[in-house]
């Protein structure tokens, strides 16, 4: 009887392992395929929208989720500072580079109308900044403007594949620029740039 017994506890023990080992498995497995699922979306979805794609435009995603969640104002308007300084004084860097006026622009979007780049650029570089100026409903404070620095290093991670926080590129698929020392520019603008935002929300 008691060996009968022992057995019969030994084979419980044994199922209820079986069980348990049966469970894990169903949920690795489900795990597996979500995480598939969630590749899937990445890369059919999301990826096209914020991989190899100007800074500008995550600016206008950030106008855009701003207007929803309204403690992203500052951030943007910090961002469009950036923006609307930075990117015109990187035109001027690379006129006094190349003797091109507007060529970084004109080779950023080659298959468009010059007249029409002119115009897309007043609207979006300075249309916008005064669009997130006017849209502030209080003063920018330091949070916003880390916000607006970590929004850009995401920026730069993303576009570099994960490989660095300051996105560089010899041969730029994003600008088609033709030196890297656009970015050098760019990022000293984008520091200097946040560096006042900081400072002037402890002196106000």
């Amino acid at each position: 009887m008691e060996l009968n017994n022992s057995k019969k506890k030994i084979n419980n023990k044994n199922s209820t392992v079986k069980f348990k080992h049966k469970c894990v498995e169903n949920i690795f497995d489900n795990l597996d395929k979500f995480n598939r699922s969630c590749d899937k979306l990445m890369i059919k979805y999301i990826k096209p929208i914020f991989y190899k794609r100007a800074y500008t435009l995550w600016w206008i995603y950030l106008f855009i989720f701003s207007l929803i969640f309204p403690l992203l104002k500052g951030a943007c308007f910090c961002i469009g500072s950036v923006m609307c300084f930075g990117w015109n004084l990187c035109v001027f860097f690379d006129y006094y580079l190349f003797d091109k006026p507007y060529d970084l622009m004109y080779r950023a979007l080659p298959t468009y109308n010059k007249k029409l780049l002119h115009i897309v650029d007043v609207i979006v570089h300075i249309g916008l900044y005064i669009l997130c100026y006017f849209s502030l409903t209080e003063k920018i404070k330091l949070s916003d403007v880390f916000v607006a620095w970590i929004y850009s290093k995401i920026w730069s991670y993303v576009q570099s594949d994960g490989n660095s926080f300051y996105y560089s590129a010899h041969e730029c698929e994003i600008y088609n620029c033709k030196t890297s020392k656009i970015f050098i520019c760019s990022h000293s603008i984008e520091f200097v740039i946040l560096l006042i935002h900081a400072l002037i929300t402890q002196i106000y």
